[in-house]
C-alpha cells in the first residue's frame, strides 16, 4: 500500500460538483482517483475523453492546493512512497515506527493550532479558504471598506480580527441559523450600499445578530443573489489549459 506524507487537504464542493455531472460510475472512480492521487501524491494522472476535461476543469485550484503544502512543509510529493519493510530474514515491523507516526500526528495539530491565530487582515486571496472561510472574509473586506468610506479611523477590531472565529460563526449562521448562501449574498450587497447599515454592521457578531432583518431589508429593495461572471482569472485559466489540450490533441 502506498502512504502519502501529506495528511489532508480540503474537498470544495466544485470537485464534487463535477464528479456529479459524470454520467458513468467508471468515469466517476477514475476522476475521484485522479483527485486523490494528485492531492496526496502529486501524482499527475493518465485521463481520456471527458473524464479528462473534468480534472482539467478543477486542476487549478487542485494545484494552488498542493503547492501551499509544499510551500508550507517544505516537503515534496514524489508520487507516495512504499511502507517501508524490513528485511524478512531479520524480523521486525514491517509500518512505520511509533515515534514516526505521534511526530506526523503532532505536526498536523500544530498546522492545526496555527491556523487559530491566523489574522484575517494577514490574507491576500480567498483562493485557499473554506467555503466559509471564503464568506467571511469576504464580509471582512466589505467592513473594512464601509469603515474606510464612513471616515472610520479606529479600524482596531477588525485588524486583530481571526478567521477561525469568523469562519465558525458564519458556520453556525450556516448549520444553526439555517442562513442559505442565497440569503449572505443579497445581505453582503446591501450592506455595501445601505448607508444607514453599514455603519451599524461592521462585525460577524452583529452581522449573525442583525441578519434576520438584513435579509427582510435586502428583499424589500429587491436585491438578487450574486452570479458568477465569465472572465474571471479561474475561467482565463481553463480556456489556456482548454486550447493547450487541443493543440496536444492535433499535433497527435
Amino acid at each position: 500500500m502506498k502512504e502519502t506524507k501529506r495528511k489532508t487537504f480540503k474537498f470544495y464542493r466544485s470537485y464534487y460538483d463535477i464528479f456529479n455531472e459524470l454520467e458513468n460510475d467508471s468515469d466517476k472512480l477514475d476522476f475521484i482517483s485522479a483527485l486523490l492521487d494528485k492531492q496526496f501524491l502529486g501524482k499527475d494522472p493518465q485521463l481520456k475523453g471527458i473524464v479528462k476535461f473534468a480534472f482539467i476543469s478543477q486542476l487549478h485550484s487542485i494545484e494552488k492546493q498542493v503547492k501551499g503544502w509544499q510551500d508550507a512543509t517544505g516537503q515534496e510529493l514524489t508520487g507516495g512512497y512504499e511502507d517501508p519493510k524490513e528485511d524478512p530474514l531479520k524480523g521486525g515491523n514491517t509500518h512505520p515506527l511509533p515515534e514516526v507516526k505521534v511526530k506526523e500526528e503532532e505536526e498536523v495539530k500544530e498546522e492545526e493550532k496555527e491556523k487559530e491565530h491566523v489574522l484575517i487582515s494577514s490574507l491576500s486571496e480567498k483562493s485557499e479558504l473554506s467555503e466559509n472561510g471564503f464568506i467571511a472574509f469576504s464580509f471582512w473586506q466589505l467592513f473594512k471598506k464601509n469603515m474606510k468610506e464612513l471616515g472610520k479611523k479606529n479600524t482596531t477590531n477588525l485588524d486583530k480580527a481571526k478567521l477561525s472565529k469568523w469562519e465558525n460563526e458564519i458556520r453556525l449562521m450556516i448549520e444553526n441559523d439555517k442562513a442559505t448562501k442565497d440569503e449572505l449574498q443579497i445581505v453582503w450587497k446591501f450592506l455595501n450600499k445601505s448607508h444607514f447599515w453599514k455603519s451599524n454592521v461592521l462585525s460577524v457578531n452583529k452581522l449573525r445578530k442583525q441578519f434576520e432583518t438584513l435579509v427582510v431589508k435586502a428583499n424589500a429593495e429587491n436585491i438578487n443573489p450574486i452570479k458568477k461572471q465569465p472572465g474571471s482569472e479561474a475561467d482565463e485559466w481553463m480556456r489556456n489549459k482548454l486550447n493547450q489540450l487541443a493543440n496536444e490533441q492535433r499535433n497527435n
